[in-house]
């Protein structure tokens, strides 16, 4: 009786030690030192421009805290990742809080950019999907195949137009997964003609219709 608990026991801790090492991100919670402004083994971000720098700083509590001295403000952190294997599948996980934060979908953004020998193989990289948000919390949550080429990547974690909110990204994991089945694709397309309107209230119609279309599932939508 006694073995077969010290074997359960060994399984176990040699179970957590082999889902610890399939992590990719070093320090993936954001943990900083005392003195530290910026989560050890990640790098600040932003435009050469100052005003339009967000300000990116380690929290106490843990993560990392980004607001934008302008509304219109862009930054973030970024960490390259090694060990990546070509036509590999890798689960990409991200998970922030909101504080008065008016457009989180489309200010919000965690981008895989796959690299090879030190560089980009494609200067826009891939977006990871999300955010979902719900109660103050958005999360981001894809699986992403490497390219065949590809042997690191940089992941970044970016916030733009705050317009006066707050990030506070707590969480990000890559880890290598199973590569997905394949799956029907569904897409629709849009058709709206808008009378005696204006470009606001256009913009209005087609975010509505965009939205219906996310209600409804499509993976693509073709707009006029």
């Amino acid at each position: 009786m006694g073995k077969r608990i010290l074997f359960l026991v060994v399984l176990i801790i040699c179970l957590a030690l082999c889902a610890h090492a399939q992590e990719l991100v070093s320090n993936p919670t954001f943990e900083a030192g005392q003195t530290a402004t910026v989560p050890t083994g990640w790098s600040v971000w932003g435009p050469e421009w100052e005003k339009a720098v967000c300000r990116v700083r380690a929290s106490a509590g843990g993560g990392f805290v980004v607001a934008g001295a302008d509304q219109f403000a862009v930054g973030g952190i970024a960490q390259d990742i090694k060990g990546i294997k070509g036509g590999q599948a890798y689960s990409v996980k991200s998970v922030c809080l909101l504080r008065d934060f008016p457009a989180p979908y489309y200010s919000l953004l965690v981008r895989v950019s796959w690299m090879h020998d030190g560089k980009l193989l494609h200067p826009a990289g891939m977006l990871v999907r999300g955010p979902i948000v719900e109660n103050g919390i958005a999360k981001f949550d894809d699986v992403l195949i490497a390219p065949e080429d590809a042997d690191s990547a940089r992941l970044s974690l970016s916030v733009k137009w705050p317009r006066g909110g707050l990030v506070l990204w707590k969480s990000v994991s890559m880890q290598p997964v199973p590569a997905p089945k394949p799956r029907k694709v569904k897409v629709g397309t849009v058709y709206l003609r808008p009378r005696n309107s204006t470009p606001e209230k256009n913009l209005k119609l087609w975010c509505e219709q965009i939205d219906a279309a996310g209600k409804l599932g499509l993976d693509i939508v073709c707009l006029g």
